[in-house]
C-alpha cells in the first residue's frame, strides 16, 4: 500500500508540472521500489514515469526538471523518465527518451528499459492517467544478462575499498545483483528485498552470511553479521563475481 507521504509527494510533483506546463502531463506512474512494495527511506528513491500525449518539448522538460524536488528523499534524488503513450506501447529497446536524476538530465532517467516496462505492466502505481495503459513488451531476461555482463563486470574491475566499507553500500549492490540474477533465471521481476529473501539459507556459508546481513539491513536491522567491514566486503564481492561470471551469453527463448 502506498504511504500517504509518498502519494502526497507524487501529487505535489504533478501539480508543480501542471503549474509550469499546463496540460502536458497526462499520465504519471510510480515504478521501482514504490511499486514493488519495497520502498524503504532513506535507502530508496522515488522512480516515476511521466507521460505526455506528444513528445516532450523544452518547456515541458524544464517543468519536470524543476518539479523533481517534490519527489526528493533525504538522501536520494528522484528518477524520472519522460515518455509518450506511443513510446510506452512499444519496445523499450527502441525508445530514446529524456529523463532526470534529480536536476541532472540523463537519457530516460535510467528508467527506459525492460525492467521498468515489466513493473508498469504488473505493478505500476497510477497517479494520473488510465489505470491499465497499453504497455509494450521488452526482453527483461536478456536485459538482465546484458546488465550483469557489461555494467556489473565493469564495476567489479574498477571497484575500490572506499565506498564499500559502508554496510549500506554493500547491501544495496548485493541485493541489486541478486535481483538481476533472479530475473535472468526466471524472467520474474522482484524487489531487492524479495531477491535477498529468496537466497537466504542457500549457497555456501559465506554467501548465506553476507546475504542475511544485506537482507537484515534492508529490513532495518542495524545489528550486522560482521565485526568489521573488510570481511563483509570480501564476501559480497565474491558473491557478485559469482553471479556475473555465470553470465556468458544473453538468454535465448
Amino acid at each position: 500500500m502506498l504511504a500517504p507521504q509518498t502519494l502526497a509527494q507524487l501529487r505535489a510533483f504533478a501539480g508543480a508540472v501542471d503549474a509550469r506546463a499546463p496540460g502536458r502531463l497526462t499520465g504519471l506512474y510510480a515504478v521501482g521500489s514504490v511499486a514493488l512494495g519495497d520502498f524503504r527511506p532513506p535507502l530508496s528513491n522515488i522512480d516515476v514515469v511521466a507521460v505526455a500525449d506528444t513528445a516532450w518539448d523544452d518547456a515541458g522538460l524544464r517543468a519536470v526538471q524543476h518539479s523533481t524536488r517534490s519527489l526528493r528523499q533525504p538522501q536520494q534524488p528522484a528518477r524520472v523518465a519522460c515518455l509518450t503513450w506511443e513510446q510506452l506501447a512499444g519496445d523499450p529497446a527502441e525508445v530514446v527518451a529524456p529523463g532526470f536524476v534529480g536536476h541532472r538530465e540523463v537519457p530516460g532517467g535510467d528508467l527506459v528499459n525492460p525492467l521498468t516496462w515489466a513493473v508498469l505492466r504488473n505493478a505500476g502505481v497510477c497517479v494520473r492517467g488510465p489505470e491499465y495503459p497499453d504497455i509494450g513488451h521488452g526482453d527483461v531476461r536478456s536485459w538482465a544478462a546484458e546488465r550483469l555482463s557489461t555494467w556489473w563486470r565493469a564495476w567489479l574491475e574498477r571497484t575500490h575499498v572506499g565506498p564499500l566499507i559502508l554496510r549500506r553500500n554493500i547491501a544495496e549492490r548485493l541485493l541489486e545483483v541478486a535481483r538481476l540474477g533472479q530475473i535472468l533465471g526466471s524472467g520474474r521481476v522482484v524487489s531487492k528485498l524479495e531477491a535477498g529473501e529468496a537466497l537466504e539459507g542457500s549457497g555456501p556459508p559465506n554467501q548465506q552470511r553476507v546475504v542475511k546481513d544485506a537482507v537484515g539491513y534492508r529490513r532495518g536491522t542495524r545489528m550486522s553479521m560482521y565485526w568489521g567491514p573488510y570481511e563483509r566486503r570480501r564476501h559480497a564481492l565474491a558473491y557478485i563475481r559469482t553471479v556475473v561470471d555465470a553470465v556468458s551469453t544473453p538468454v535465448e527463448h
